[in-house]
């Protein structure tokens, strides 16, 4: 669907063209996606460990959620996408757009697993993956 600005709002379907001499401006709207990707850093004991097993990292990040959110916590889909060993020990995961503020706040509260000091670093938040494989700071 498309909207024409004009004097005349008018909705077209794509493909078809305004009748009439009005000058038209063509806009098309995208919807905003609904994925949102985060690339985190998960140390354990003063940073010496980073964690790149990804069986570990997923129990760690369902066992944050849980913990901050209960069982609603579980429902959480959270889909870890890559591990960079050897760059810098990031994570790439994926989650629905609706619950990244549930995951940004539950990794944000990891403070212990397995007896273990943990703490997670949100390194940066993206609707696009595109925008992840790029640092503008670097």
């Amino acid at each position: 669907m498309v909207m024409l600005e004009s004097n005349h709002k008018q909705e077209m379907e794509d493909g078809d063209l305004p009748k009439g001499n009005q000058d038209f401006i063509y806009t098309r709207t995208t919807s905003n996606p609904f994925r949102r990707y985060l690339r985190i850093c998960l140390t354990i004991e003063e940073g010496r460990n980073r964690i790149t097993d990804l069986t570990l990292l997923k129990t760690i990040i369902n066992k944050a959620l849980r913990d901050l959110f209960g069982q609603v916590g579980t429902a959480v889909n959270v889909d870890i996408l890559g591990v960079h060993k050897d760059k810098d020990g990031s994570v790439l995961i994926r989650t629905n757009k609706e619950d990244e503020v549930k995951v940004h706040a539950a990794l944000t509260m990891l403070t212990k697993y397995d007896n273990r000091d943990c703490k997670c670093l949100m390194l940066a938040s993206s609707p696009y993956l595109l925008h992840l494989a790029s640092s503008s700071r670097t």
